[in-house]
């Protein structure tokens, strides 16, 4: 999939990648790519569409772990660079909602990303996550934007939502071959 970006030059958005259905990610495909710019904040999507508020996970880049949520407390020996840019949406843990939030982006945060359950009762569940981030990306063409106070986590087709300035973002993904 590629994904062209283009207008609103200069506007700071998160970007949020839905699924058909549900924000669940797959078990063993490719990893999801999520693009953002240099010096905003980024969302990387994680779910199991059941409550994990009793389970264990942990999000890891390149093997060093950056956040890792345990129902008794928070590891604090974490990857110094995340300590303080990495939150995660505890009021959403009974809905499943596993997905962290990294202030800042740098182009050195672009890299491999894991959200591992280590101990659910079907077995170990890992998702991949691929975050490019760069100066580049700095628009958006085509967008439909909707004022919204509460975030659409599910939608009926494959596509990217951009959060511009408190306004909602609907962009499809054009896939090439």
């Amino acid at each position: 999939m590629f994904l062209t970006l283009k207008c609103f030059k200069g506007l700071s958005f998160v970007v949020f990648i839905l699924f058909d259905g549900n924000i669940s990610l797959p078990v063993s495909e490719s990893p999801i790519k999520v693009i953002a710019p240099g010096g905003n904040d980024v969302m990387l999507p994680c779910s199991l569409g059941m409550d994990i508020r009793s389970h264990s996970f942990d999000w890891a880049k390149d093997g060093l772990k950056v956040f890792v949520y345990t129902k008794s407390g928070y590891y604090l020996d974490m990857d110094k660079r995340f300590m303080e840019r990495i939150s995660h949406f505890k009021n959403q843990l009974q809905s499943g909602n596993a997905s962290i939030m990294i202030q800042n982006t740098t182009m050195a945060d672009s890299g491999n990303y894991t959200c591992n359950f280590p101990k659910l009762p079907q077995g170990q569940k890992t998702f991949h996550v691929e975050l490019v981030v760069g100066e580049y990306i700095t628009n958006v063409e085509n967008c439909l934007c909707l004022q919204s106070r509460s975030s659409p986590l599910v939608t009926s087709q494959i596509g990217i939502l951009f959060l511009l300035r408190g306004h909602w973002c609907w962009r499809e993904e054009a896939a090439t071959t």
